[in-house]
C-alpha cells in the first residue's frame, strides 16, 4: 500500500495517490512539489552515467536503454526487498522513488499506529477532532447546512416506522429498534464494542449502511453494520466474504478458518450466552442443561451456509453428547453424514 505523507490514507496506486493528493491537498502543495519532497529529485543512472530530471524519466531509459526493469535495477543499485513493517511479509515494488511498499495489504495499513496518528492529526488539525465523523456537533452542522440547502427537508431521512413498513427482514433480522426521535438504531457487529449487542448498545447507522445490508440479506452476503472503521477492521467477519467462503468450501473445507479464528468464534459463543443468561455464573448446554465438555455448534451448517462460519449469532453451546446425538442426527439433513456428502455450489 502506498501511504499519503500529509494525511496518512493509504492507496493501492500511484495513480489513486496523485489523484488524492491533487484533490485533497491542492491548497497545500502541488503534485510535482510532492513528488520532489517525498518520492525523489533527479535521476542518475548508475549503469550509463545519464542524468534524468526525475526517476520516473529514469525509469523510463532503464527499461529502453538497458532492457532493465525497475525492480532490478532497484535492488541492485537503491535499496533491498521490502517488508510490511506491520506482518513482516513481502510487499510489492512501486516505483524507483517509492521502493516497495510499507504494508503488505490494506489491512495492516489500517492496523498501523503510525498511519492512526497520521490520520488523527489531520482530523485534528482540519476539523479539531479525531474522529470528526463520530462528532455529534459536526454532524449536527452538517445536518443543518443539508437542510438549509434543501429546503428543510433532508433529502435521505428515513425514520423506523417507514423501514419497517418498507423492509420489515431487514429490521427482523437485525433486530433495529426505534430511537426517541424516531431514528433507527442498530447493533455494531463487533462483539468487544460498546454498541455491539452483546454490550446491549446501539447506534445510529447511516442510510448507505442500511442499503449495504439489505443488500447482504438480499444476496445472502456478509455486510454487517459497524459504528466505525476501528471495529470494522477489529471485526474477524469483516474480511470474510459470502462468495469467497463458497468457492473455499468446494476447494478445500478446512481453508474456511484457521483455528485461532474457530477459537475467537468459540469463546464468543460462550461469552455471548452469559451476557443474554446473567443468572448463570458458567456456561451450559442449551439443550440438557450439562456444565461438562462443552463445545460449540454452529446452527447454520457450515457446509450450507458458510457466510454464518465466524458468526457468534450463529452459534450455540451444547454438550458434546447433546452435538452429535440431537444436533447432527441420523436420518435429517443435518446429520453428519449428509452434511459430509453435500456437494454446494
Amino acid at each position: 500500500m502506498l501511504n499519503c505523507e500529509i494525511c496518512g490514507r493509504a492507496f493501492e496506486s500511484f495513480k489513486k495517490l496523485s489523484s488524492h493528493i491533487w484533490q485533497a491537498h491542492k491548497n497545500e502543495i502541488k503534485l510535482e512539489e510532492y513528488y520532489l519532497k517525498f518520492i525523489g529529485e533527479k535521476g542518475k543512472c548508475e549503469i550509463c552515467g545519464l542524468e534524468y530530471k526525475n526517476l520516473l524519466s529514469l525509469s523510463v531509459h532503464i527499461s529502453r536503454s538497458h532492457e532493465m526493469k525497475s525492480e532490478e535495477y532497484y535492488l541492485k543499485f537503491i535499496g533491498e526487498k521490502g517488508k510490511c513493517i506491520e506482518c513482516g511479509k513481502d510487499t510489492n515494488f512501486v516505483s524507483l522513488g517509492e521502493g516497495y511498499r510499507k504494508f503488505c495489504s490494506k489491512k495492516c495499513s489500517n492496523n498501523s499506529i503510525e498511519v492512526k496518528n497520521k490520520r488523527k492529526q489531520t482530523c485534528l488539525e482540519k476539523s479539531g477532532y479525531e474522529y470528526p465523523s463520530q462528532n455529534s456537533e459536526i454532524k449536527k452542522r452538517q445536518q443543518e447546512s443539508t437542510l438549509r440547502n434543501n429546503n428543510g427537508i433532508h433529502p435521505n431521512i428515513l425514520t423506523y416506522k417507514k423501514l419497517k413498513e418498507k423492509y420489515p427482514l431487514l429490521v427482523k433480522v437485525e433486530e433495529l429498534i426505534e430511537g426517541p426521535n424516531g431514528e433507527i438504531l442498530a447493533h455494531c457487529k463487533n462483539s468487544k464494542c460498546k454498541n455491539s449487542k452483546e454490550n446491549d448498545g446501539y447506534f445510529e447507522p447511516t442510510i448507505y449502511q442500511l442499503n449495504w445490508r439489505k443488500q447482504g440479506i438480499d444476496k445472502n452476503d456478509t455486510y454487517y453494520f459497524y459504528c466505525c472503521e476501528e471495529c470494522k477492521h477489529e471485526c474477524p467477519l469483516y474480511w470474510r466474504s459470502a462468495s469467497t467462503l463458497h468457492n473455499l468450501i468446494t476447494e478445500d473445507p478446512e481453508k474456511l478458518y484457521n483455528s485461532s479464528e474457530l477459537s475467537i468464534w468459540r469463546k464468543e459463543v460462550f461469552i455471548r450466552q452469559l451476557r443474554k443468561n446473567p443468572e448463570h455464573i458458567e456456561n451450559y448446554c442449551e439443550i440438557c442443561g450439562s456444565t461438562e465438555n462443552l463445545q460449540a455448534h454452529h446452527i447454520q451448517p457450515i457446509k450450507l451456509y458458510p457466510e454464518y462460519a465466524l458468526d457468534p449469532e450463529n452459534g450455540l453451546v451444547v454438550c458434546e453428547k447433546c452435538h452429535y446425538e440431537k444436533c447432527h442426527k441420523k436420518g435429517t439433513e443435518c446429520s453428519t453424514g449428509n452434511l459430509a456428502n453435500k456437494i454446494c455450489n
